[in-house]
């Protein structure tokens, strides 16, 4: 449905240009599912670390993020996954944390991007 004059104009003229209201929702609702996945990874990655595999249930997780446990089904098909992919989080921010820290005290980096961990020696 039409949201500003621009997008009523170029409807009449047929083109399928978005207009600026409908971008600036579409951005909203983007923004809001990457805040809503990312209280869900922080949560199971809380309840993984307080009290293990067996807490990372839907209904805990939905609970904890403050989301239904649909939201986390859009992205996740099981609970099973949804802590791998908190692992896989976690170990990422670690290696980029390790990295860093590598550099700034002058010392090589021990990984590459695209080549993982390189053997010393």
């Amino acid at each position: 449905m039409p949201t500003d004059q621009g997008t009523i104009q170029r409807q009449a003229r047929g083109t399928s240009v978005i207009g600026e209201a409908d971008l600036k929702r579409l951005f909203s609702e983007r923004d809001a599912r990457r805040a809503s996945r990312s209280a869900i990874l922080e949560a199971a990655g809380e309840l993984l670390v307080t009290d293990g595999l067996v807490a990372v249930t839907l209904d805990a997780v939905a609970r904890r993020a403050a989301v239904d446990r649909q939201a986390i089904g859009r992205w996740w098909p099981s609970e099973e996954a949804l802590a791998v992919d908190v692992l896989h989080h976690e170990w990422k921010a670690l290696v980029t944390e390790i990295r860093s820290s590598a550099l700034r005290m002058g010392l090589e980096p021990w990984t590459t991007p695209d080549r993982g961990v390189e053997a010393s020696g």
